[in-house]
């Protein structure tokens, strides 16, 4: 009876420790899911440079990594397009799979995300890393193109849109979302070194779903150099901690449809000079606004 009852002992803890590993390891079904659900998302940022995701089959684990010229300006955009995956991944594919962010050299860990719940969040150490190394970057940059006087050679050639006389100044609107322009106002950096503008909208989603306003903000901030048209960087990071407002914040929250609130963005300057808004797509055509740098 004791032999008995230890071999069946043995026989259930040997099922449970088969079931245990069978689980966390990848079947035939979820590759083929994987697969197609990772070339789906390569496919759709492919050749913008910006993030490209991997697998490793071992670890079960899909390893999104920061393209060379990438540049997180919202960290909570990020979060969220990496916690949905992993939503997905639980939904569509299966248990055990861990959504990992890393940067391009791939040597250190940025966001973690396994079965839906967050491991680990180093944005804010990223951030300030990636903030200094896009500093000395450009100054190098910058002092490059100087020497050589020349814009063929700059990587990126943005141009100064043109206003069209029928676009608005004060309304953005695309896909079902109004964005209404009610004030600015310039406060310094947390460092100090530079200006920031801060623009307060009202957002509106007129969608039958919850929308993050800054997923569909089409609107780029330009200013002139001596020599170049330069897209301005997102400055929520930058912000002293007292203009880090609801507002600020409410821009990369979701909004459920019908409902209007207030957000705001927030742009890092590089110089006095005036401040170009327009619609990314249509250059100015749709929307277009000229800030003069107080």
């Amino acid at each position: 009876m004791k032999k008995k009852l230890l071999v069946l002992i043995l026989i259930i803890g040997f099922i449970l420790t088969g079931c245990s590993r069978s689980s966390e390891k990848i079947t035939a079904r979820e590759q083929r899911k994987v697969d197609k659900y990772l070339a789906g998302y390569n496919s759709s940022v492919e050749g913008k440079g910006l993030l490209k995701a991997k697998f490793e089959k071992k670890s079960k684990s899909v390893i999104i990594v920061m393209g060379k010229d990438a540049y997180i300006t919202d960290a909570d955009i990020i979060r969220n397009s990496t916690d949905n995956m992993s939503k997905d991944f639980v939904e569509l594919i299966g248990d055990y799979f861990t959504i990992r962010l890393v940067n391009n050299a791939e040597d250190f860990i940025i966001y973690e995300v396994k079965d839906g719940k967050v491991i680990l969040d180093r944005f804010d150490e990223y951030l300030e890393k990636d903030s200094i190394n896009k500093t000395e970057q450009n100054k190098v940059k910058k002092d490059k193109d100087i020497t050589e006087n020349t814009l063929e050679k700059n990587e990126v050639k943005e141009t100064v849109p043109v206003k069209n006389k029928t676009a608005s100044d004060t309304v953005f609107e695309q896909n079902d979302n109004i964005y209404k322009i009610k004030d600015y106002k310039f406060v310094n950096s947390k460092d100090g070194n530079n200006k920031i503008i801060i623009i307060t909208m009202d957002y509106t989603n007129l969608s039958d779903k919850a929308r993050i306003p800054s997923s569909y903000f089409s609107v780029t901030a330009k200013q002139e150099t001596d020599i170049t048209v330069e897209m301005l960087k997102w400055g929520k990071i930058h912000l002293p901690e007292e203009h880090k407002t609801d507002a600020i914040n409410m821009f990369s929250k979701e909004i459920k449809p019908n409902i209007t609130v207030e957000v705001s963005q927030a742009y890092v300057l590089l110089n006095s000079n005036n401040i170009i808004l327009s619609d990314i797509w249509n250059s100015g055509e749709n929307f277009y606004k000229e800030i003069v740098v107080e």
